[in-house]
């Protein structure tokens, strides 16, 4: 019973990392793509 709660912490904490990871790798997609719109409404603009 210890032993596998022990690996369900493991576990979470697999996870846990993984979904920062995919939400810091995605923040950065979203960082790039409102540049590039902002480089593309500067390049419209003038």
């Amino acid at each position: 019973m210890n032993n596998s709660r022990e690996e369900t912490h493991v576990f979470d904490e697999y996870v846990l990392r993984a979904i920062e990871e995919r939400d810091r790798q995605k923040q950065y997609v979203i960082d790039t793509s409102v540049t590039r719109e902002q480089t593309a409404a500067i390049l419209e603009e003038e």
